[in-house]
């Protein structure tokens, strides 16, 4: 949860990178990839709950570099994977007391690229996920679980949720990528199960934009609630742009000022149960 901070009396100079998230804005697409690795590596930094079992983590692990944890994140691991170990910022050293984009664009997707998870894309809302086949057949075995008549039918895996599915396909990469997508439209025609009732996400329901919404949020909390700032010093800070030119400010008056922290405060603030994760 978000720890209760008492306004500081003096203001001290606030880093940029703590409020500032522009660098996602929309005409930036390319950089959308890791707008959901920013957004959890940020909240978690002020979820104390979350501090707590990494740094635990960390001292039983004792890494200290990035690459120090990799075998706790490469493809043949054989121990269950607790959640966030499939998470930046559980092996990022700078977490948590730097920003997520004080690390070098480069670095962050050489760690990106390192570690196996679904693909880092908030629109998508981890719609295909990449699997482990021959973990996720050795955990079924170890576990003593026996396919239903319908998995053997169709050749698919069943979740326990019902709404997920595992189902494999061999993949003849000399097609395009058009004969590909079209293979796989064809597929789902034929077997997406009619009963389950698909989400409705419309222009700002898109987590992307949900996402930077709550950054933005969380920039105004940091400035009013953590770094002690005047809601009107907190306005006239960020409508300077890095050389100093006129930019919009976080939040227009103080109502709305307000109103972003209390979207930060009253958010449900658990990691997992995040309607991102």
């Amino acid at each position: 949860m978000l720890p209760k901070i008492k306004q500081r009396k003096e203001i001290t100079e606030v880093p940029r990178l703590e409020w500032d998230f522009s660098y996602f804005k929309k005409d930036k697409k390319d950089k959308k990839s890791e707008l959901r690795d920013c957004y959890f590596y940020e909240f978690s930094r002020e979820d104390q709950a979350v501090r707590k079992w990494v740094n635990n983590w960390r001292e039983k692990t004792s890494g200290i570099k990035f690459d120090d944890w990799k075998p706790f994140f490469n493809r043949l691991s054989k121990v269950k994977r607790h959640p966030f170990l499939f998470e930046v910022f559980t092996f990022s050293p700078e977490w948590p007391v730097s920003p997520y984009l004080s690390i070098p664009a480069k670095e962050r997707a050489r760690r990106i690229n390192l570690i196996l998870r679904p693909p880092p894309n908030a629109d998508t809302s981890r719609a295909l996920n990449p699997i482990n086949i021959s973990m996720f057949v050795w955990e079924r075995l170890q576990n003593k679980v026996e396919p239903t008549q319908d998995e053997m039918e169709r050749g698919i895996f069943k979740m326990r949720d019902h709404f997920h599915e595992l189902a494999a396909f061999q993949i003849d990469w000399r097609h395009t990528d058009g004969t590909l997508t079209n293979s796989f439209a064809e597929w789902l025609k034929m077997f997406r199960p009619k009963e389950i009732e698909q989400w409705k996400i419309k222009g700002k329901g898109m987590s992307s934009v949900q996402m930077m919404k709550e950054l933005k949020a969380l920039g105004a909390w940091r400035l009013i609630r953590k770094f002690g700032m005047k809601w009107d010093e907190a306005e006239n800070l960020t409508s300077q742009g890095n050389a100093g030119e006129e930019i919009a400010p976080l939040c227009e008056g103080q109502s709305n000022w307000s109103r972003a922290c209390r979207l930060v405060e009253t958010r449900n603030n658990q990691f997992i149960s995040s309607r991102f994760y």
